[in-house]
């Protein structure tokens, strides 16, 4: 038993019997007799054993809600001593917890023991419990006095060594923690004394940290993401998906950077073998440029580690592509509550690996380059083909792009404070939510970090509310944990997109096609994609439709009827983001009539030359003109359908429309993938004798974005001067497009029917 060992180690709370065998109903802590600084045994989840050494940072005094969890007053915050387990225990789960307390060499029986536990003081000295961890001492903490004891004092000189003699410290006296010499004592600048004290380490037990202003510290100076408490580490977190962890060798060095300094960077190349030590400096000089210079950007390239991935096509149904060839690498930090995220790229197939044991970028005076090895280890052992992040991850994904050790493709959930900028000629995914709780941003201010990366190699995944419904919203932004990621095989896709060699936009665009059936793909491919490709079915005089008659009847049993009735009852491949009313009927709808509107001023004057300065505009921006992906078929419910066929100009006026409800995604006119959202929203025009009446429209959609309420009929830049084109109600899977420009839309048909 560990009672009768050399190991300073024993069970706080009942006695076993003698010689009885350590088992974990008899190891019960008890969370008051652990104080703040307490060394002690974690729990692993991977050994089923308490071997991991921590220390206790912080004890509640109250209940605190945190995420979806609630913890008690005298819920322990405990931190393993190498940064990788950051575990909150509630009081009834202290047995998963062993306390550590001091064993002098005369005094280390049972019996001493049992002496210090019912807080008998000996010759011995002061048991370990009541003495502050080492670790938790660091640059900036603040501590109290709890007993008067004598110091050396140094002068501000201190680097040269001049010092004054020895002082009293007082009781009740405060101090800032200013580094810990080489010596190991601790070096501590206390209120009223002149220069700085040396505090031995046989004196750490006259100090104490001051919880108030460690907290007030805390919330000044880091920032909500401080806030951020984990749960469990990143390798309990994962541990129940089977996804494999890359645990390398950390550094030797502690957590604090003791010269204050970040030395000058060393140019490592990816073949470059990079050990813990300190002289594998990887963080640039200060003042050096930032990532969104072209003269910043990266220069080391992944593709040397495991050759180029094999890049999806751009049209994923044509040409078969395997995800599980593809590795990518996930920076554990982070991930503590996105497991979900990572089991839904494994389910997709990807090869997936983490590297497990990072500490907390965001602790004070973080030395980032001592840590940085160990993700180029990982790199090194995996050679991913992509590499993702998320939270906390997001600093260590800066620290790769800064020093060249990764410039292939990389994917971002959640913009982490430290990242001031994309790198050049890198392929970069960013994903963030307008609700997160720790890092808020304005979309136009994430809008212009995204621009600071290369124009058709970046892409911002964005989420955010609607406009309000009544009392509510139809569709709501991602909080931190991006829920949307891992519906629709969303975050799957953006990892297709990252890797796909050209514009990840139009990549994920693409991806779009996949929530419609093949039948009604080819049926739109049949009817056409360009305003000019309609004028083939035309009856009109010379098929110019400059007739009297503007609407023709398109004939049962043809072909082009088939087609437009296949668009008009197809169902999405994936359930719909809005409520779908009696989805069994649909199908039984009965057609009363289809009309082909052939108005050849307006197809002339409007939408053909709209879709052609569309065309020009994505080609100056460096982009292939697709039709079919910057074109679509779309339904629109309005009850001036006579008006919207017949005008010889412009069919919709998009600021003087909106959605019948309100304008949700901003002023525009308003376009649905699927009829039967048009039918169920009431959008249809109703007929006199009971009918109902809707538009199939061409679509010239360009390149969009996600929609707002405050955009005002004007869209943001998307590059240079080049705006977007449209809105949506999701960049994942959109259902809802708003144009604001009258040309960008034409009524093809006008379609009356029946339930």
């Amino acid at each position: 038993s560990r009672l009768t060992s050399a190991e300073p180690w024993h069970i706080v709370g009942p006695r076993p019997p003698a010689n009885h065998t350590l088992a974990a109903e008899m190891a019960a802590a008890t969370a008051s007799t652990l104080c703040l600084g307490d060394l002690v045994l974690m729990y692993n989840s991977d050994t089923k054993e308490c071997d991991v050494e921590g220390i206790i940072e912080q004890v509640l005094e109250n209940d605190m809600k945190l995420g979806d969890s609630d913890l008690t007053a005298g819920s322990l915050n405990a931190r393993s001593k190498d940064g990788s387990s950051n575990l909150w225990v509630k009081p009834e789960h202290a047995h998963f917890l062993l306390k550590k307390i001091d064993l002098p060499s005369t005094c280390n029986d049972a019996e001493s023991i049992e002496e210090q536990d019912q807080g008998a003081q000996t010759a011995c000295g002061p048991t370990l419990q009541d003495v502050p961890d080492i670790n938790s001492l660091r640059p900036g903490c603040h501590v109290i006095v709890r007993e008067d004891f004598e110091v050396a004092s140094k002068m501000m000189g201190y680097l040269f060594g001049s010092t004054l003699g020895s002082s009293t410290i007082q009781k009740g006296a405060k101090g800032v923690v200013e580094e810990l010499d080489a010596s190991g004592d601790l070096v501590v600048s206390f209120d009223g004394s002149w220069g700085r004290s040396s505090v031995p380490k046989n004196k750490l037990h006259c100090l104490e940290v001051d919880l108030a202003e460690k907290e007030m510290t805390s919330a000044k100076t880091m920032g909500p993401s401080m806030w951020m408490q984990r749960f469990v580490s990143v390798s309990d977190a994962i541990d129940s998906l089977g996804v494999p962890k890359l645990f390398v060798q950390a550094p030797s060095a502690d957590l604090s950077d003791r010269d204050g300094e970040s030395p000058d960077a060393t140019a490592i190349t990816s073949g470059q073998s990079i050990g813990g030590a300190r002289s594998a400096l990887l963080l640039p000089p200060k003042g050096s440029a930032t990532l969104g210079n072209a003269s910043s950007s990266p220069t080391a390239s992944p593709r040397s580690l495991g050759g180029s991935p094999r890049a999806p096509p751009e049209d994923l149904s044509s040409e078969p592509y395997d995800r599980t060839q593809q590795r990518i690498l996930f920076i554990g930090a982070g991930m503590e509550s996105n497991a979900p995220q990572l089991q839904v790229v494994m389910n997709a197939g990807f090869s997936v690996n983490v590297v497990a044991n990072l500490p907390n970028p965001e602790a004070p005076n973080f030395p980032m380059y001592q840590f940085l090895p160990m993700v180029k280890q990982a790199i090194d052992a995996y050679q991913p083909h992509a590499i993702a992040c998320a939270s906390l991850g997001g600093a260590y994904m800066m620290a790769l792009w800064q020093s060249g050790l990764w410039s292939g493709p990389s994917l971002v959930i959640n913009r982490h404070p430290q990242l001031s900028g994309l790198p050049k000629d890198v392929p970069v995914i960013v994903c963030h939510g307008s609700n997160d709780e720790f890092y808020q941003y304005p979309r136009e201010h994430l809008e212009t970090f995204l621009r600071s990366g290369t124009p058709n190699r970046s892409m911002l995944f964005y989420t955010a509310n609607s406009g309000l419904l009544g009392n509510g919203y139809t569709r709501e932004g991602d909080r931190h944990n991006m829920q949307s990621l891992v519906q629709y095989d969303c975050l799957p896709r953006l990892l297709d997109a990252a890797m796909c060699g050209s514009d990840p936009t139009m990549h994920l665009m693409n991806s779009w096609n996949r929530f419609v059936t093949e039948e009604r793909l080819k049926a739109e491919q049949w009817l056409g994609f360009r305003p000019e490709d309609l004028r083939r079915l035309w009856q009109s005089e010379e098929q110019r439709g400059f007739d009297e008659t503007i609407t023709f009847d398109v004939a049962r049993g043809t072909e082009e009827y088939a087609k437009v009735e296949t668009l008009f009852k197809a169902q999405p491949t994936v359930p719909r983001a809005y409520t779908d009313m009696n989805p069994g009927m649909w199908q039984t709808l009965e057609f009363v009539r289809m009309e082909r509107v052939e108005n050849g001023m307006q197809e002339d004057g409007n939408a053909s030359p709209y879709c052609r300065a569309l065309e020009r505009g994505i080609q100056a921006q460096g982009l292939r003109f697709r039709p079919g992906l910057h074109t679509k078929w779309a339904f629109h419910g309005s009850s001036a359908v006579e008006e919207i066929v017949s005008n010889p100009i412009a069919g919709f006026q998009p600021l003087m429309s909106g959605s019948r409800a309100a304008a949700l995604w901003g002023p525009g006119t308003y376009f649905a993938r699927d009829a039967k959202y048009v039918y169920d929203g009431g959008f249809c025009k109703i007929n006199p004798d009971g009918t109902k009446t809707m538009l199939l429209c061409l679509l010239m959609s360009g390149i969009p974005c996600l929609g707002d309420p405050n955009h005002r009929g004007v869209l943001p830049i998307r590059q240079g001067r080049h705006r977007y084109n449209s809105s949506v109600d999701s960049i994942s899977n959109p259902e809802i497009y708003v144009t604001q420009t009258p040309g960008a839309a034409y009524p093809a048909y006008v379609i009356t029917f029946r339930s």
